[in-house]
């Protein structure tokens, strides 16, 4: 008889390891099913310990232990990825289990008898990889041909090569790049492809006698391979590295510790990396394959606008300045394509009454909505807080006023603009509202590429943009420059790089705040003053990467989130938290941050703390913004 420990990987167990009895023992990493409360859940195996040994602790323990369920399969995951998923869920303050629900791909649950252990044997290590950490900052052409020499370098040396992309759409594109000449041996796995099909790719990669490049989120790095030699993680300062629910998990923290526990190659590549690999680099903590590029490209005009003095004919703010709306004339008469970028979708970000000034609110909520054009050409007002919708012919509630003012520049009204500039070109909308689905994003994208004409996007539209485009601009910044965000300048430099690299005859910024600091290095030819005004300004404020910030929030209406979050406060009181509030409408959102200095976290102590908090207590950990 055996003790067998497991972390159960299921929404609303809250346990970090759970312990039945079973007759045989079963190897660490293997999934089973087991019985939690009135249903049976998948968890994975921690350890298995003889229950002779363990006699004392079992007749202590203070609840009967449970037969484990049967299972079926030899589905066993690698012990690195284990490791880096532990990692990770400490690195977040998150349950193990909360942390491998979020890795683990569901094909293994779907469907664990089908799949098993690499056949490939295990590689001698008389040519042992050792552990290494690189940078790779190059333009997007020279850091594929970067890719293709260290994949065929890794080939030769029998090792296979894992490419981390931060969505799949960027991993369409990566296989594009680098399978010319090893398309039987490079694979693309990706959550949007069917169950039948990604059980196919799955085997296929694992069943290759020779090594293999698999391209994937870093979920895929499951893939029980037995030759791994190097981890590429790509567009490292990719904001989608950072899940976007619980448990809130860095995957490009799995990567690099699933590279450590194997001792193998590891390398952060993109155009423009984060600040805190920037700072890696300085310190001497990670190596560059070349020395960074800190340039870049330009075309020949990159104009910065300042739109104060440009108005409509009614008075309203005008949207296309004569310099750009000259520039797309020229291009569009050779047949060129045009990009414009918009920070908000919708009509307009903004509305409201033109007699009072009363700013239209989500009945439900309270957020401020935004106008929205209807496929059918009509107009709604939509809440991105609550999602709530409703019938744009609507009132004031103040005042019973009809007269409405549309504020801000959006993707929508600037499409509508450039439209009514040039009625005989076709105007194409990339965002969330145009496009449900990366199918019909790509759809979009396709169109405009095949064609000419003109696409105006959000931030949404960069992963599905060509490598070249005829005039590239930024229809206004000014709605993301008004954000209290301590990681904005990094945000808006790295849009206008995107767009700048891709401009092959003109790139165009147009702002009303010409003066704002974060514009400062958007047309810089070197970005290496960025990088240290960036740091100086975060060392200064104690932002990252110089401590480690913990936000805990509490999420609600009334007073009820403020005094749920006093509540826990006593328990950090050591690390003298700041409290403050934000809200949207009548939602009250009560947080606590916690700051801690460089290189003490994660805390045991610190973070069984943090594990033991209620479920409603939201943990972020270096979070994107503070609010």
């Amino acid at each position: 008889m055996y003790l067998v420990h497991v972390s159960p990987v299921a929404r609303g167990v809250f346990k970090e390891a759970l312990t039945y009895f079973s007759k045989e023992s079963i190897t660490p990493g293997t999934v089973v099913m087991v019985p939690v409360r009135s249903r049976t859940v998948p968890a994975l195996v921690i350890a298995t310990e003889s229950a002779r040994e363990a006699k004392a602790s079992i007749k202590s323990s203070d609840f009967a232990l449970k037969r484990l369920a049967e299972f079926k399969g030899s589905y066993y995951f690698p012990a690195a990825f284990l490791a880096a998923a532990q990692e990770a869920a400490r690195y977040s303050a998150a349950t193990e289990g909360a942390a491998l629900q979020a890795l683990i791909p569901q094909v293994a649950f779907l469907a664990p008898e089908t799949l098993a252990q690499s056949p490939v044997p295990k590689r001698d290590d008389t040519d042992p990889v050792r552990s290494e950490k690189w940078l790779l900052q190059v333009g997007d052409t020279d850091r594929t041909a970067s890719y293709r020499a260290l994949i065929r370098e890794s080939f030769n040396r029998g090792r296979s090569v894992f490419l981390c992309v931060p969505t799949s759409i960027h991993g369409e594109q990566v296989l594009a790049d680098l399978s010319r000449g090893i398309e039987d041996r490079a694979y693309l796995l990706s959550s949007t492809f069917t169950k039948k099909k990604l059980l196919g790719v799955w085997q296929k990669a694992l069943a290759h006698e020779h090594p293999v490049l698999v391209i994937g989120t870093a979920p895929f790095l499951a893939l029980p391979r037995t030759d791994w030699g190097l981890v590429i993680v790509e567009r490292e300062s990719s904001r989608s590295y950072r899940t976007v629910a619980r448990p809130y998990l860095d995957l490009r923290i799995v990567a690099e510790s699933f590279a450590e526990s194997l001792g193998i190659k590891f390398i952060l590549g993109d155009s423009l990396i984060r600040p805190e690999t920037f700072l890696r680099y300085e310190r001497g903590e990670i190596g560059a394959v070349f020395p960074p590029s800190f340039m870049i490209p330009s075309p020949p005009l990159a104009p910065l606008i300042d739109m104060r003095e440009f108005k409509s004919g009614n008075g309203t703010l005008q949207i296309i300045s004569p310099k750009l709306e000259q520039l797309i004339r020229d291009e569009l008469s050779h047949g060129g394509r045009i990009f414009i970028f918009a920070a908000r979708k919708g009509l307009a970000p903004t509305t409201v009454c033109n007699d009072c000034g009363t700013v239209v609110s989500c009945r439900s909520c309270g957020a401020p909505v935004v106008l929205n054009q209807n496929t059918d050409e009509t107009r709604s007002f939509v809440c991105r807080a609550c999602g709530e919708i409703r019938d744009a012919d609507n009132k004031c509630v103040q005042c019973g006023s009809w007269r409405f003012a549309l504020l801000g520049i959006s993707t929508s009204k600037t499409a509508e603009e450039l439209q009514k500039l040039f009625p005989e070109t076709p105007v194409r909308l990339l965002e969330g509202d145009t496009a449900k689905t990366a199918a019909e994003a790509r759809r979009i994208a396709h169109e405009w590429n095949e064609g000419h004409g003109i696409l105006v996007g959000t931030e949404m539209a960069l992963p599905y943009l060509p490598d070249e485009i005829g005039v590239c601009a930024i229809a206004s910044l000014d709605a993301l420059l008004t954000l209290p965000d301590f990681r904005m300048t990094e945000r808006i430099v790295r849009i206008a790089a995107t767009l700048r690299e891709r401009a092959r005859s003109a790139f165009v910024v147009q702002t009303r705040m010409p003066d704002h600091p974060a514009l400062a290095h958007v047309l810089d030819h070197s970005m290496r003053p960025f990088y240290r005004e960036e740091l100086e300004t975060r060392e200064r404020f104690g932002y990252p990467p110089f401590t480690t910030l913990i936000k805990i929030t509490v999420q609600g209406r009334g007073d009820a989130p403020v005094h749920a979050r006093d509540g826990i406060a006593a328990n950090f009181a050591d690390h003298k938290p700041s409290a403050y509030e934000t809200g949207t409408g009548t939602t009250v959102r009560a947080h606590l941050l916690l700051k801690l200095p460089t290189g003490s976290w994660p805390e045991q102590h610190l973070l069984k703390k943090l594990r033991s908090l209620p479920p409603y207590c939201i943990i972020r950990v270096d979070p994107d913004d503070l609010l």
